[in-house]
């Protein structure tokens, strides 16, 4: 078993943030928990309490992330160029 986690792992807030800045848009507050609950269910126990998964089964056998960091990841995955 493998977990599929990128590397370097970052805090919801940071995750947000950077999202905001790939997209060009504001970042508004954090989204309270009963909304949360109420929009995705049992998952949000999951987003709400976070997961520190680490890659090390993917490192030891020498795999390369094409994106490594979340910049060039979002952007990647957007289609906009990476802020850094």
């Amino acid at each position: 078993p493998m977990n599929v986690v990128a590397p370097y792992p970052v805090r919801n807030s940071e995750f947000a943030q950077e999202l905001a800045r790939t997209l060009r848009r504001p970042i508004f507050g954090p989204v309270p928990a009963p909304l949360l609950r109420l929009v995705v269910g049992e998952m949000a126990d999951t987003l709400l309490g976070g997961q520190r998964a680490a890659p090390e089964v993917a490192r030891m056998h020498g795999f390369v992330w094409k994106h490594p960091s979340l910049g060039p990841a979002l952007a990647s995955l957007l289609g906009a160029k990476a802020r850094t």
